[in-house]
C-alpha cells in the first residue's frame, strides 16, 4: 500500500521570502540575539522524553514570539535544530522559525493531523487521520482472522508521510486503513507507529518500506508510543488493554486487559515511564447515558503489567473526546491533569498517595512541563498556569485568548511553545510566567 518514492531536491529559501513571513509574527528576542545552536537536533518520541517532561536546553537562551495564521494548531509542537512543527486540523504540517515564528513552509497531507511530528534522519514524520469509525472484513490472515469483522478508527483517508525537515518536500507517503492519531516513535532507522486498525507498523525511515507489522488487537485512539530501550508501550480499546511489544524480537512482550478497571480512555492517554512503572489516566465508571462519570489515576509494573495502584479522582461531568490526561513523571511524583475532575494532581509515584490538588479552571487533556522547582500547564480555554512544584499553589496564570486541545506545552531552551485553535502560535519565556 506504499505509494512510489518521490524524488526531492533542496530548496533554498531567499531572504526576501524569510523577510516576507517575518512581516507575519510579532517578534521580539528575551535575550539578545537568537542562538545558532543549542536546539534538539532530533525529536524520536512522543513529549522527547519516556516521563512525558519535554524540556531540554538552556534557559537563558529564550525567545518571545507570537504569530497567527489561518491554520488550526491541535498537536505538541515539535522543536528541532531551530524549527518549531506542529500539525493541523486543517490538513497541514506547519514549520515555523523557533528563534522568530516566521512561517518557514506548510505541507498538505490527506486528513487532520493529530500525531506530534517526529524529527530525526532529516525528515519530519507524521500521520494522518480523523476520529470516526467504520467496520471492516478483514479478507488477509495476518490481520487477525480470515472474514472476521472489526470496528476502525479512522474514516476518511489516512496516511502516515515523511517530510524533509528544511523544505517541507514530500519524501514518501504510507495508506493506512485505519488513523494514524498516536505519535510514533524513531529507532534506529525505523520508524514505529499505531493505527486506528489495530496494527502495529515497523517502516524503513529512508524510503517508507513495510518492515514488519504485528496486529494488536485493539485499536489505538490517541495513545502515542512510548519507547524505552526495545519495548514500545501503548493502550488501546475494543478490548481496553495496555501492550509491551518488544521491538528487537519483534514479539509481544505481554499485554494486558483493563476492562475491570476502567471503562474507556487508555486508547487515549499517552503513558509515561519512569521507575519501573508505567502511568495512565483513564474513565473509571459512567452513568447509564454517559453524561456523568469516574475518573482514575493508575500505576502498572512496567515489566508485567500488572496493576501497582490506582487513584480515584472522583465523579463530574462527562466531556466528548480525548477522556484522558497526559501524566508527567519527576523525581518520584507523577502529575496529571484530569479533563473529566478538572483539577491538576500530584501523587507518589510507589504509592499513589495524593500529595496535592490544585483546581485548574476547566478541563486539562495536555502534559505539564517541570523545571526548576514549578510546574506549567494549560486548560481547555487557554489558560496558563505556573504552580509551585511542592504544594500545587497558584503562582500566575495567562490567558492564551484561544482553546489548547489536547496540546500540552513543551519548553525547549527557556521558552514554552504552544498553539491555540485559533491560529495563535506562541514561544513564551519563562521567566515572563513566574
Amino acid at each position: 500500500m506504499t505509494r512510489p518514492i518521490h524524488l526531492y531536491r533542496w530548496v533554498t529559501i531567499t531572504v526576501a521570502l524569510s523577510l516576507m513571513f517575518l512581516t507575519l509574527a510579532s517578534v521580539s528576542r528575551a535575550d539578545g540575539p537568537a542562538p545558532a545552536t543549542g536546539w534538539p537536533t532530533q525529536w524520536t518520541k512522543y513529549r522527547l522524553d519516556p516521563s512525558n517532561n519535554a524540556v531540554f536546553g538552556d534557559p537563558s537562551l529564550a525567545v518571545r514570539w507570537t504569530t497567527h495564521s489561518s491554520n488550526v494548531p491541535f498537536t505538541n509542537v515539535t522543536v528541532a535544530n531551530g524549527i518549531a512543527y506542529v500539525g493541523a486540523m486543517n490538513n497541514k504540517l506547519i514549520a515555523y522559525d523557533a528563534t522568530s515564528g516566521a512561517v518557514l513552509w506548510n505541507a498538505p497531507v490527506n486528513n487532520w493531523i493529530m500525531s506530534d511530528p517526529i524529527v530525526a534522519e532529516g525528515k519530519v514524520f507524521v500521520g494522518s487521520g480523523d476520529r470516526y469509525f467504520h467496520r471492516i472484513t478483514l479478507d488477509n490472515g495476518d490481520k487477525g482472522g480470515r472474514g472476521q469483522s472489526i470496528l476502525v478508527r479512522g474514516n476518511g483517508s489516512s496516511a502516515f508521510y515523511a517530510f524533509d525537515a528544511q523544505s517541507g518536500k514530500q519524501i514518501w507517503e504510507y495508506q493506512t486503513d485505519g488513523e494514524n492519531m498516536p505519535t510514533a516513535a524513531y529507532k534506529d532507522g525505523a520508524i514505529y507507529f499505531v493505527s486506528g486498525d489495530r496494527m502495529l507498523r515497523a517502516l524503513r525511515a529512508s524510503d517508507g518500506a513495510l518492515i514488519w507489522q504485528m496486529n494488536l488487537g485493539s485499536y489505538i485512539s490517541m495513545s502515542s508510543l512510548n519507547i524505552v530501550g526495545n519495548i514500545l508501550y501503548v493502550g488501546g480499546a475494543d478490548p481496553n488493554a495496555i501492550y509491551a511489544i518488544d521491538v528487537t524480537t519483534r514479539s509481544m512482550t505481554w499485554s494486558k486487559r483493563t476492562t475491570g478497571i476502567e471503562v474507556g480512555g487508555m486508547d487515549d492517554c499517552s503513558m509515561a515511564y519512569d521507575n519501573g512503572l508505567l502511568f495512565s489516566d483513564s474513565v473509571t465508571r459512567l452513568s447509564a447515558d454517559g453524561s456523568f462519570g469516574g475518573h482514575g489515576i493508575y500505576a502498572f509494573d512496567a515489566a508485567t503489567g500488572n496493576l501497582v495502584w490506582s487513584f480515584d479522582e472522583g465523579d463530574a461531568s462527562m466531556i466528548e473526546d480525548n477522556k484522558c490526561g497526559v501524566p508527567v513523571a519527576y523525581n518520584g511524583v507523577v502529575y496529571v491533569g484530569s479533563p473529566v475532575t478538572k483539577a491538576m494532581y500530584a501523587l507518589d509515584q510507589k504509592t499513589g498517595t495524593l500529595l496535592w490538588k490544585t483546581a485548574a479552571g476547566g478541563p486539562v487533556r495536555g502534559g505539564a512541563v517541570i523545571y526548576d522547582g514549578k510546574l506549567y500547564f494549560v486548560n481547555l480555554s487557554g489558560r496558563l498556569f505556573t504552580l509551585d512544584l511542592a504544594t500545587g499553589t497558584e503562582i500566575k496564570h495567562r490567558d492564551l485568548g484561544g482553546k489548547v486541545s489536547p496540546q500540552g506545552l513543551v519548553l525547549i531552551n527557556g521558552s514554552i511553545y504552544v498553539g491555540t485553535q485559533k491560529g495563535d502560535m506562541f514561544a513564551i519565556p519563562i521567566s515572563d510566567l513566574k
